[in-house]
């Protein structure tokens, strides 16, 4: 699978399963932002001093970029992605920043210093000033694409798409790949990201191929997309034919307490409520309840009912609805985080559940021995047992 330059596209990453009103969770669930700079505010970046001392500039370091970057997208994200949602990653700017460091800034900066990527770093301001005063329908690599510039025209030999001017790497059978423009409304978009402002989605024949997408305040329908962190309310996801309006998921937190509820659609929960699912005549209904307190009983809810660091951990029977539970710490490492036939803890940060003894165990950071892939925190385990970054391609094969 080709693997999109981190720096333009990993909150639109997180975006492509949530952003159109669909019901897919993100890679992290929960709303903590835990450490991101003047959250929810249009101040301006070049003004904000970030955490560890660092101060964005004209000569940003470029070891600095991914924290004080890490910390914009997560202004973005609070912003366009409500606590309701559930979509955006606990300890959000902490959780981007070794995102960035781990999958795709090693390579990235190693093709700085070969010469193949140029760092601008009197640009890095200007990218985050444009993430931090954006609206919910911003494209974000085309106010950024000017810190990192690619040396090579198209036709050229590359392995990452940082290297090429246009930013696209298109990666065959083997390596390297040939550096060309991005996909064009109605270009096939199996392997090249589309043009900005159009989504990659299936047509009638199922082929995916890069179509149009809708700004805020535009028509939207399933086959019309809203652009980036919009929503599509009013539609009716069981007819193909229905139309609705994009907005921000922000104006959709308007129910109150006890009110009918849809987790990840509408209407959201507003004044810190979840959204708890019941079943009523068969059905399961949704209704925005409080949050519980440590040890109380709990059922499903959208965002989890419990505290921080806590989730619901069912211990009804399967099959039983509305699926009910306690409020207890989430596991540690050694500790069980699979348990009964269904049941699933989300394991501590900076751990994983490992798959076959079902207990929380350490994530391993690059050049550390690995197993499988998700053992490393850049998700990649190479043939050789160490976790290495993620790579559009390599030109000697695994390391």
């Amino acid at each position: 699978m080709k693997i999109r330059l981190w720096v333009a596209g990993v909150a639109v990453s997180l975006c492509a399963v949530s952003c159109s009103g669909g019901t897919q969770h993100s890679p992290a669930e929960g709303a903590n932002n835990g450490g991101s700079t003047g959250v929810g505010g249009h101040a301006s970046a070049g003004s904000l001093a970030q955490g560890g001392g660092v101060t964005v500039g004209p000569d940003t370091a470029i070891e600095d970029f991914p924290q004080v970057y890490a910390e914009a997208v997560c202004q973005l994200l609070n912003r366009c992605y409500t606590a309701a949602t559930a979509l955006v990653p606990p300890r959000c700017a902490s959780y981007f920043e070794r995102l960035f460091r781990e999958e795709g800034f090693q390579p990235l900066a190693v093709a700085v210093a070969d010469g193949r990527v140029e760092y601008h770093a009197a640009a890095v301001p200007q990218c985050l000033e444009a993430i931090a005063t954006a609206s919910c329908d911003f494209v974000l690599e085309e106010n950024c694409l000017a810190v990192f510039v690619g040396t090579k025209q198209a036709g050229e030999a590359c392995t990452l798409d940082s290297e090429c001017v246009e930013q696209e790497c298109v990666i065959g059978s083997s390596c390297p790949g040939v550096c060309a423009a991005p996909a064009a409304l109605g270009e096939d978009c199996t392997s090249r990201r589309c043009a900005p402002e159009l989504a990659c989605q299936t047509d009638d024949a199922g082929a995916p191929k890069c179509a149009q997408t809708a700004k805020l305040g535009e028509a939207c329908s399933a086959s019309l997309r809203c652009r980036a962190y919009g929503f599509c309310s009013g539609l009716d996801p069981d007819d193909d034919s229905d139309t609705g309006t994009c907005v921000e998921r922000g104006s959709l937190t308007k129910a109150k307490l006890d009110e009918p509820c849809e987790p990840l659609r509408e209407p959201l929960c507003g004044d810190d409520l979840v959204c708890t699912t019941r079943v009523e005549n068969d059905i399961t209904v949704g209704s925005c309840r409080p949050r519980v307190a440590s040890g109380s009983a709990c059922t499903y809810s959208t965002p989890d009912a419990c505290p921080d660091d806590e989730y619901c951990r069912i211990t009804s029977d399967v099959g039983v609805k509305p699926a009910t539970g306690t409020c207890m710490p989430k596991p540690g490492l050694g500790e069980e985080c699979r348990y009964g036939s269904l049941g699933a803890a989300p394991c501590a940060d900076g751990q994983f559940c490992h798959p076959d003894s079902k207990l929380c165990a350490q994530s391993k950071h690059l050049d550390e021995a690995c197993s499988i892939d998700r053992e490393c925190f850049s998700t990649r385990c190479s043939a050789a047992g160490k976790c290495v970054p993620l790579t559009e391609c390599e030109e000697a094969g695994d390391p």
